[in-house]
């Protein structure tokens, strides 16, 4: 499937390019954001080249849009939909920029996610895993009406497995 564009309020949900490789360096290298995430930063611009090209090439394992703020064009983060096999779910996750956290952009982005994943690809629930530690991102999810499903071990921190929190939405409870 092609990476389609979608809008919200503030954001424009768009497919990463090219253009996006000095705003997605900054965002992966920087220890403040990737803390919350994999853990790990990159060192090299050559690695935000390569995900911009994963991005464009892997569409049959996932869709990953770049965030972009309506009127100034200016880059807040990425993020996207993973499939899970052959299941009817998807993980849903995303980065944002530092410069624009506590300002309901990333509840924005995933709405929007989820309402596309429930409505245009028909899955019944989408899922997200994240560091027991990381509250925004449990506050988040919790907005958005998703709940906690249980404990993981299998969550790649820092090139190692460590424990993490699952929470569930399904399309079918409001």
């Amino acid at each position: 499937m092609k990476t389609p564009i979608l809008e919200t309020e503030r954001l424009i949900l768009r497919p990463l390019s090219y253009r996006d490789v000095d705003a997605l360096f900054l965002l992966f290298s920087n220890p403040n954001v990737m803390k919350h995430d994999s853990g790990y930063v990159m060192t090299d611009k050559r690695e935000a080249k390569e995900y911009v090209e994963m991005s464009m090439r892997d569409t049959e394992s996932g869709i990953v849009w770049a965030f972009e703020e309506k009127g100034t064009g200016a880059f807040i983060g990425t993020g996207g939909i993973k499939y899970a096999g052959e299941s009817s779910c998807a993980e849903v996750g995303l980065l944002i920029d530092e410069r624009y956290w506590n300002q309901k952009y990333g509840s924005e982005a995933v709405k929007k996610i989820v309402e596309f994943a429930f409505q245009t690809l028909q899955f019944t629930y989408v899922f997200a895993t994240t560091l027991p530690k990381n509250h925004r991102s449990i506050r988040l999810l919790q907005r958005l009406g998703f709940r906690f499903y249980g404990w993981t071990n299998y969550y790649l921190y820092a090139n190692r497995y460590v424990n993490g929190f699952i929470f569930i939405k399904s399309k079918y409870v409001a």
